[in-house]
């Protein structure tokens, strides 16, 4: 009988862990695994209890069940471990698990990567700490920094737009800047993404978390309205189409802000002086995924070209 671990978030997603962590474990237990469970206990715990939870023995695979933040805080706990990851959609976004074209239901996701065999996926590093979907800087940032944790739980993407509405008029759209070793751009958006999905569904980048490299993402303008051109454009799938879009492979990138200017990581606000500089984690990280959903297209430019597969 193999061995889990499933880490949940009490707080994550509308506070639907009561129904669905049970039945996330029955359905592992049905398929010949021992679940011990494992609850966070609060922002930024689950790497440390994930360590011990490894110290006092090694298991076959963590299962997490949570949001982007927890998913993120999870693997940066068994990242060098070489015990494989098992993300499960418990955030009211789960942009992780849409990338890795996991099903909605978690309970679903579970009994899918209970049979799924362990592959490895690359990690961004800022400093001491890793993101698994972009880090950015811009206005996105200054809207998760506004939403109330408490109105996010409750209302999920409605306190963000609420939020979002509110900060537009506001927000300075001041420049951002962004040098790697081909060049620089600079605009009032900025992202190294790791997978393409952002913010839910909706594609920002290229990438392939199975890639070994990132992805720089540049809005190369900082006015309001061609800012909300460019977040319809986001929401309607059509950024290919816009002259004022950068999007580039990059091991390490620079970015250089504003004094003030906030900045994302997985969805969570973070606190960085700038210049700050991303690069691609030396480590991999193994995780249950189902078959790949990724596959490489013929291009001749020198963006990475994924289509679905």
């Amino acid at each position: 009988m193999r061995r889990a671990v499933l880490l949940y978030n009490p707080a994550s997603g509308r506070r639907r862990s009561p129904w669905a962590v049970p039945a996330i474990r029955s359905a592992l237990t049905a398929d010949d695994w021992r679940v011990d469970l494992l609850p966070t206990e609060g922002p930024g715990t689950a790497p440390n209890q994930l360590r011990r939870a490894v110290a006092a023995g090694s298991p076959d695979a963590v299962f997490v069940y949570g949001g982007d933040g927890t998913l993120r805080e999870a693997a940066q706990g068994l990242l060098g471990t070489g015990i494989p990851f098992a993300p499960l959609p418990g955030g009211t976004t789960n942009v992780i698990c849409h990338s890795l074209g996991l099903p909605r239901d978690p309970v679903a996701a579970a009994e899918l990567l209970s049979r799924s065999r362990s592959r490895e996926i690359a990690v961004g590093r800022l400093d001491d700490r890793i993101f698994l979907m972009q880090l950015s800087a811009g206005l996105d940032a200054a809207v998760l920094a506004a939403v109330d944790g408490e109105a996010k739980a409750r209302w999920g993407r409605t306190a963000v737009l609420a939020a979002a509405l509110s900060l537009f008029w506001r927000y300075p759209f001041l420049p951002i800047e962004a040098r790697w070793d081909e060049g620089r751009a600079s605009g009032g958006f900025v992202a190294v993404a790791n997978i393409p999905h952002y913010a839910g569904p909706f594609r920002l980048a290229r990438i392939s978390p199975e890639e070994r490299t990132l992805e720089l993402v540049v809005h190369r303008d900082s006015g309001r309205w061609t800012t909300l051109l460019f977040a319809l454009d986001l929401l309607r799938g059509r950024l290919s189409r816009r002259q004022d879009l950068l999007r580039v492979p990059v091991t390490r990138v620079t970015i250089e802000a504003p004094e003030g200017t906030p900045f994302q990581i997985d969805g969570d606000p973070c606190s960085v002086e700038t210049p700050v500089t991303v690069r691609v984690g030396d480590e991999l990280l193994p995780a249950l995924l189902p078959p790949s959903r990724w596959r490489a297209s013929p291009s001749t430019s020198t963006v990475s070209n994924l289509t679905p597969g």
